[in-house]
């Protein structure tokens, strides 16, 4: 999300019956509950990961806070569009945790399952944009900020609230989280460019669209995890966009040739090659 959301806040208008509420992502915003129990005036929450089997998790848990002004205040200075959103709902707090402990862990369509982001904005607008009626038990409207900008999603009046556990996700809703959990990626790769390469974006027009490039690429290549790429990337960041050309063409064999090793031992030979190339260059 571009700017602030703080700029671009919405009026969160509600029924008299109905209470605003925010969950926030633990696993998202460092040492949530010391900054909880820091604001003014009356706290009430509930950490969803509170109770066993699921208790030893708490420091990520989502928790749900009735959203006091100062409780809106600190989300929205947070700044971070996907770690959480506000729902206005006449069902008490108690009510609206047990309600999202029943949704910790859903089905994916592989039949495995998984545990479910329900405090991230981006993964929530999903489930109430697809209909599920687990979520929209809970919500009644929503303001969700995302990297998108603010959503809003209403209730429809047509559906029918009959929820049997675990729900199970369909194909697009599997989908669909795929590219966020893609976006996240991208952005770590940019952000570990930016720290460790600045210079490596500096030399190219669009860095979000080039980073995606070379991450596409290099997934299709057989370098899937977030350190092959990371590893890809330093050899970019070393010898830029001609890295796996036959200009070097060592590290080309060790990217483009499968071999006994695994992936990421080529791409760590291929490195240590990048960086020995850098200096012997540097230094002609």
């Amino acid at each position: 999300m571009e700017g602030n959301l703080i700029s671009t806040v919405p009026a969160f208008d509600r029924a008299h019956t109905q209470q605003l509420y925010l969950i926030v992502d633990g696993g998202q915003i460092e040492d949530l509950a010391p900054q909880l129990y820091a604001l003014e005036g009356e706290l009430e929450m509930e950490f969803i990961y509170l109770k066993a089997p699921y208790d030893h998790l708490m420091e990520v848990s989502p928790c749900v806070i009735r959203a006091t002004e100062p409780v809106k205040e600190w989300f929205l200075e947070q700044n971070a569009p996907t770690a959480g959103y506000l729902f206005a709902s006449s069902q008490t707090l108690e009510a609206v945790a047990s309600l999202f402990r029943a949704i910790i862990e859903v089905e994916s369509p592989l039949g495995s399952n998984v545990f479910l982001k329900m405090a991230h904005s981006e993964v929530a607008h999903i489930l109430l944009e697809t209909r599920t009626p687990a979520l929209w038990m809970i919500v009644e409207t929503g303001w969700l900020p995302t990297r998108y900008g603010w959503q809003y999603a209403e209730r429809p009046t047509d559906l029918a609230l009959d929820v049997s556990h675990p729900i199970k996700l369909t194909d697009d809703q599997w989908q669909r989280f795929g590219a966020i959990s893609w976006r996240n990626r991208l952005e770590e790769v940019q952000a570990h460019l930016r720290h460790y390469f600045p210079q490596c974006l500096d030399r190219v027009a669009r860095p979000e669209s080039w980073i995606a490039h070379h991450a596409e690429t290099a997934y299709n290549k057989g370098f899937t995890t977030l350190q092959e790429q990371l590893i890809y990337f330093n050899i970019l960041g070393w010898l830029g966009d001609d890295a796996f050309t036959d200009r070097y063409p060592d590290i080309q064999d060790l990217i483009e040739t499968r071999s006994a090793r695994t992936p990421g031992q080529r791409l760590e030979q291929a490195a240590i090659l990048a960086e020995r190339y850098t200096h012997k260059e540097m230094h002609t």
